[in-house]
């Protein structure tokens, strides 16, 4: 008896009237480094099968993970790509490198939590921002001197189109606070760029109110200026 079938054990009906206990026989079939030894059990979801890694481990695995390619190895592939990227540029682990990360993460990955206020609404990261390399080359001396003086968690990557894409031009390091004033609608008065909270706050006026006569159709300038009548 294999030890998994005394951890889960499974009844078995090898009647004809009998339930299959998987779809397919899977034994001897390859999915990437993994190699399929036999059938373990099956919960009220998902077929376990016993798989053996090319590294020589062996490793229990889903058979819908199996066929979308999300199981392909017993877990050595990952952290050979892991020590690989840690011995390119050893900085797998800093802040800078989770930046480069999390701003692709939001863009590129459907499932990131981020990614309906980022990627969803168009918002993309430039194609030689892709490689981790690249991005070190164009932004990290400006990061060092900007973690320097403000802080590495205070120091964080911020878009100067709000509404555009993540590359050299349009990007800058920003604190907290620089970003809190980049978000929302943009308006340009006087020269200067600010969203329309800042531009309350500098004439004292109620943002709220701000916004209501721009969308009446006023221009910035009439919108602080001229007086509603009542």
């Amino acid at each position: 008896m294999w030890w998994w079938e005394r951890l889960f054990p499974q009844p078995v009906d090898n009647s004809m009237n009998g339930i299959k206990k998987y779809k397919e026989n899977l034994s001897g079939k390859t999915f990437g480094r993994l190699t399929v030894i036999n059938f373990c059990y099956k919960d009220k979801q998902h077929e376990k099968w016993l798989c053996k890694c090319i590294c020589g481990e062996e490793t229990i695995k889903r058979r819908d993970h199996l066929f979308s390619g999300r199981s392909i190895s017993c877990g050595c592939f990952r952290k050979g790509k892991t020590i690989e990227r840690k011995r390119i540029h050893g900085m797998t682990g800093s802040r800078f490198y989770k930046i480069w990360s999390g701003m692709k993460q939001r863009c590129c990955n459907e499932n990131s939590p981020k990614y309906g206020r980022y990627g969803g609404r168009g918002i993309t990261v430039c194609d030689r921002w892709l490689s981790f390399e690249k991005f070190k080359e164009d932004m990290y001396e400006d990061y060092q001197r900007h973690a320097n003086k403000f802080g590495e968690y205070n120091t964080t990557i911020d878009r100067i189109n709000n509404n555009g894409t993540y590359c050299f031009e349009n990007t800058r390091w920003a604190t907290w606070s620089e970003q809190a004033e980049n978000r929302g609608r943009l308006i340009k008065y006087n020269g200067k760029i600010h969203n329309i909270a800042i531009w309350a706050k500098k004439f004292k006026i109620n943002k709220k109110t701000l916004t209501r006569r721009m969308d009446s159709g006023l221009s910035i300038e009439e919108a602080i200026h001229v007086p509603f009548l009542k």
